[in-house]
């Protein structure tokens, strides 16, 4: 009985194998088949794969890329345009913020209700009072 080795079949069969199973079934298809079967299956294997030394190549571990992270995207910052009256705002709610420090307790009690009722320019100008009185 004579079977003919394709090359797609002798690739499927034997790269499926870790290496040390690889050479021991290429030593059963040497000792088992024919010259001629031999010959043909050296032809299919390809340069490297030779039965005259008995070496059999082994085969290279596969090998496993793990892709670089992708960065991740900075968020886009969004130029703020302020207007002069939002600075001012601001410088005003910084002094008031800045001002309460200082005080005490009662002081702090006194200039949060100005605030509330005749607003933070009115808290700001008795915070200065309270501090030059000192």
């Amino acid at each position: 009985m004579t079977e003919k080795f394709t090359k797609s079949m002798i690739a499927e069969y034997l790269c499926g194998l870790p290496p040390d199973e690889f050479t021991a079934e290429i030593g059963r298809l040497r000792d088992g088949y024919r010259a001629e079967q031999v010959r043909r299956l050296d032809e299919a294997l390809g340069d490297g794969h030779s039965s005259g030394n008995g070496a059999v190549p082994v085969r290279e571990p596969a090998r496993i890329y793990i892709a670089d992270p992708v960065p991740e995207a900075k968020p886009v910052k969004r130029k703020l345009t302020m207007t002069p009256k939002m600075r001012a705002a601001r410088k005003l709610q910084g002094q008031y913020l800045g001002g309460l420090h200082g005080l005490s307790v009662a002081q702090k009690n006194e200039v949060k209700k100005l605030a509330k009722t005749n607003g933070v320019a009115a808290a700001v100008t008795l915070i200065a009072k309270i501090k030059k009185s000192r």
